[in-house]
């Protein structure tokens, strides 16, 4: 099957050329070609009349292309200012980032879009609008030569449409060649010079956009008339005499929105207007369950429900159609069959089990009266293009048979053809007593389809228009409230969180709290604790585990592990003790150590990178073959170490332990290199989103083989750390190290799926469980208590972390 046979595009400088078609038409194809994403099989590229022979991201922008794709590739614990630069930082010398001028550059372009984001927020936590505004302020930063735009204003409103209208047009004055591709054909009419027509593959017409008309596009696009969607003049025959199915009195949401008072009758739909950051979006999230309203209450046919979650509030009858399909509506690597389903487990089950029939018949049913086009009920929803996963995402909620259907830009994304498809499925579904919210950045949608529109203005219900008052001036009038505001001045619910907030929803804060809590504890309790020579044990104890922990923090960070660790530093030591049993200098001996160390964590570094082993097979294997090594090399005898390697581990500097040295050397290089290194923010990138990473440049490969190969090499100067301290080196040193580092890293708040975590933690997490090691000694417990802890460490926080997630989701980033 071809996406594209044959198709021809020609886009001259300065000219802004509209690729429009259908859903599945080739568009996004011939795009991903061009911006390098995806390879040809026939034809070739020219650009700015060099032909383009290498179809990579990064070669295609080094010839000037800028691409802002439909469904923004952003990076959601990364800042909003690293998603400006990620994979092109700016640097102050060498490898250091330069904050301040990426920071300047980044608060220029935002002015030029007439927005204004907090740099410094975690990106999400913004709302869609603002992460699609950031994305179309990276392709600005590139200078490109030319600029793709793929559906850039479905998320946005209309002040930020007319900002970004006015930078393209400038931007085309400039010499930059514009493709522009959407499904709002009032856009191209108004913005476009020329347009290309594509429909199932292949080109229909390239022709200028003066003198064409509407129709005669729809025509090339869809092969048939669509006709434009009209809004039925009166009330919904089913709302008109019946009581609300949907109360709100008084709903609030602490930061969002307040006072909220509303009601919707069956078969009505109710539009839900306003600027971006007006609490539109909030109140709807709120409605079905996503956020938790801290203020009023809702009913649903007179009876009071509490909507603590998407589920309550499915149970109670309302259903949330969100508009990130990324995010939330979907889970893009199930098969429609699974999607459409996956809200009904319970209806399409016999027993505990789901059964196929009756799923592939709930399915096949929403499929055909959306035409949701695919190869099979069992294709993986990733491969849709854009317009069928949104209705694949409206067909899983309708499959709910919800009292009230709550929807975020139900057409975003969609084709004409489709647009006017699922308004007229919409409209059957209000004749049927179907209640609908409706929130939409498409103002002649909410005009086209509402039975009455709620205004909201800075977290207010501003008025609600009845009928033929709702017109395109009176809204626009509430939205604003009064006096002149643009969506830019109006930060109410967009506002960057404090930096004493910002500090406590930090997990390194808390820890800290508890660490300095138990040290007052333990210094209060046990005598013993608060001994100088206690505390020197304690940062002697703790260094090579610190040191290990650091290496396990960066390859979690990419979305890796490493179960080897243990079986590594065993090894190393004994490396360390036959060097040292045959007399080998210090420096040979510390160099050889590393190297080892080096060597080992390269093995796992190929076997993850470039076989793509998955990273807990990989380090499970070379766990035990590194244990086995150790005793070939030892011959299964401890190894007698010489007087003179022991200072290595016993020495004082400044009257502080030589391994606790190392350590903070260790603990110093690995902060800068994570904080102030294109290296080190990339690796927060792979972790993220490697899909992403891979289109801006950052080779997920690449990044493996150097965190994994770090780790041992830093696994190494653990060994060193370590095995002078003693007499002897034991075959069985490092037993039982992995769980203890992974313990320490994700109790320190580092991601254990990977893009988020610090040095800081992971040190807290050190000290928290030496901490932990410590007390236990001195109350002389079970060393058996000490796993348990660990376990319930862990356990902790990862429920933490999941929990956390849950919040995020339900706020900024759903």
């Amino acid at each position: 099957m071809r996406a594209l046979r044959d198709v021809s595009l020609r886009v001259r400088s300065g000219s802004i050329h509209a690729l429009v078609g259908e859903n599945g038409a080739g568009k996004s194809t011939l795009v991903k070609i061009i911006a390098g994403i995806q390879q040809p099989d026939a034809g070739a590229v020219e650009l700015s009349g060099r032909r383009v022979t290498r179809f990579t991201p990064v070669a295609s922008r080094a010839l000037g292309v800028g691409l802002v794709a439909q469904e923004a590739e952003h990076f959601a614990d990364l800042t909003a200012l690293e998603n400006f630069y990620v994979g092109d930082w700016e640097r102050r010398f060498g490898p250091v980032l330069d904050w301040q001028a990426m920071e300047t550059r980044a608060r220029q372009v935002l002015e030029d879009l007439g927005v204004n984001i907090p740099l410094q927020a975690r990106m999400g936590d913004l709302p869609l609008a603002q992460r699609q505004m950031i994305q179309i302020g990276r392709a600005l930063l590139l200078d490109a030569r030319l600029l793709i735009l793929d559906e850039p204003t479905a998320a946005l409103g209309q002040a930020e449409t007319d900002a970004l209208f006015a930078l393209v047009r400038r931007l085309a004055e400039r010499g930059v060649g514009i493709i522009y591709i959407s499904h709002r054909l009032d856009e191209v009419f108004e913005l476009a010079d020329e347009v290309t027509v594509l429909r199932d593959g292949e080109l229909v017409d390239s022709l200028p956009v003066d003198g064409l008309s509407r129709e005669d596009l729809v025509r090339m696009m869809v092969g048939s008339e669509v006709p434009a969607s009209r809004r039925v003049e009166g009330p919904a025959p089913a709302a008109s005499e019946a009581p609300p199915v949907l109360e709100v009195v008084g709903l609030g949401v602490r930061g969002q929105f307040e006072d909220v008072t509303l009601s919707v009758r069956p078969g009505e739909i109710l539009g839900l207007a306003g600027l971006q950051g007006s609490g539109r979006n909030a109140l709807a999230h709120a409605l079905g369950g996503a956020l938790r309203a801290d203020a009023g209450e809702v009913r649903v046919d007179g009876a009071t429900q509490r909507l603590t979650s998407t589920n309550a509030a499915q149970r109670a009858g309302i259903v949330l159609a969100p508009g990130d399909r990324h995010g939330r509506a979907l889970v893009l690597p199930m098969t429609l069959r699974e999607n459409i389903t996956l809200s009904i487990l319970r209806r399409v089950s016999r027993g505990p089990f789901p059964h196929l029939p009756t799923e592939r018949q709930v399915a096949k049913r929403y499929c055909e009266e959306l035409d949701i086009r695919a190869t099979s009920l069992e294709q993986v929803t990733a491969t849709l293009s854009g317009g069928n996963q949104q209705k694949v995402s409206l067909a899983r909620r309708l499959a709910a048979e919800p009292r009230v259907l709550v929807l975020e830009e139900p057409t975003q994304g969609v084709d004409v053809g489709a647009r006017a498809e699922i308004h007229r499925l919409l409209r059957e579904l209000a004749a049927q007593g179907l209640a609908i919210v409706m929130v939409s950045s498409d103002m002649d949608e909410v005009l086209a389809l509402s039975d009455r529109v709620a205004v909201m203005h800075r977290g207010k219900v501003a008025g609600i228009l009845e009928g033929g008052e709702a017109t395109k001036e009176h809204v626009l009038e509430l939205a604003f409230g009064e006096g002149v505001e643009s969506a830019a001045s109006d930060q109410r619910v967009e506002r960057a969180p404090s930096v004493w907030r910002r500090l406590l929803g930090r997990r390194e804060l808390g820890l800290a709290l508890v660490v300095i809590v138990a040290m007052v504890a333990l210094a209060l309790t046990t005598e013993n604790f608060r001994t100088v020579d206690n505390f020197r044990d304690m940062a002697l104890n703790s260094a090579y585990i610190l040191v290990a922990a650091l290496g396990m923090t960066m390859i979690i960070l990419t979305s890796g592990i490493d179960i080897s660790i243990g079986s590594m530093l065993a090894l190393c030591c004994m490396a360390f003790g036959v060097m040292a049993q045959r007399e080998a200098s210090i420096p040979l001996v510390v160099l050889g150590t590393l190297a080892t160390g080096a060597l080992l964590g390269a093995i796992n570094a190929v076997g993850v990178g470039l076989m793509r082993l998955p990273p807990i097979i990989m380090t499970l294997a070379t766990l035990t073959i590194y244990r086995g090594a150790v005793l070939r090399l030892g011959g299964g005898d401890w190894i007698q170490l010489p007087e003179q390697y022991l200072p290595m581990g016993r020495g004082l500097v400044l009257g502080v332990p030589i391994p606790v040295w190392e350590a903070f050397a260790a603990l110093a290089v690995v902060a800068a290199v994570l904080r102030y290194t294109a290296f080190g923010r990339s690796l927060y990138a792979v972790g993220n989103n490697v899909q992403a990473s891979e289109h801006l440049g950052i080779s997920m490969r690449r990044s493996q083989l150097a965190v994994f190969t770090i780790g041992g090499l830093l696994v190494g100067l653990a060994a060193l750390a370590y095995a002078p301290r003693f007499d002897v080196v034991q075959t069985n040193s490092g037993m039982g190290l992995e769980m203890l580092v992974i313990t320490a890293v994700v109790v320190g708040g580092t991601n254990i799926t990977g893009g988020r975590g610090s040095v800081l933690g992971t040190l807290l997490g050190v000290l928290l469980l030496t901490l932990i090691s410590n007390a236990l000694n001195l109350t002389q417990v079970s060393d058996y208590w000490e796993k348990a802890f660990q376990g319930v460490l862990v356990l902790a926080a990862v429920i933490a972390d999941h929990m956390g997630r849950g919040r995020r989701v339900s706020g900024g980033e759903g």
